[in-house]
């Protein structure tokens, strides 16, 4: 349950900067805004996060009894 509250609050954070960073400035191809690269670095930090766990989770549950 924690881990979806705190991702839930990690994406808005990431959008309240994306947002505050870009205020509607476009990349080159003009298809870049601030919620595409919110999505792009939250999705990014879920998986980072998620195979950081996993190799925690390895170490506090080992195979061994």
């Amino acid at each position: 349950m924690m881990i979806v509250f705190i991702t839930f609050w990690q994406s808005v954070v990431i959008s309240i900067i994306a947002h505050a960073v870009y205020k509607g400035r476009d990349d080159v191809n003009g298809s870049r805004d601030a919620t595409e690269w919110s999505k792009q670095a939250q999705s990014f930090l879920i998986c980072f996060e998620m195979f950081a766990f996993a190799i925690v989770h390895c170490q506090v549950f080992p195979t061994e009894e």
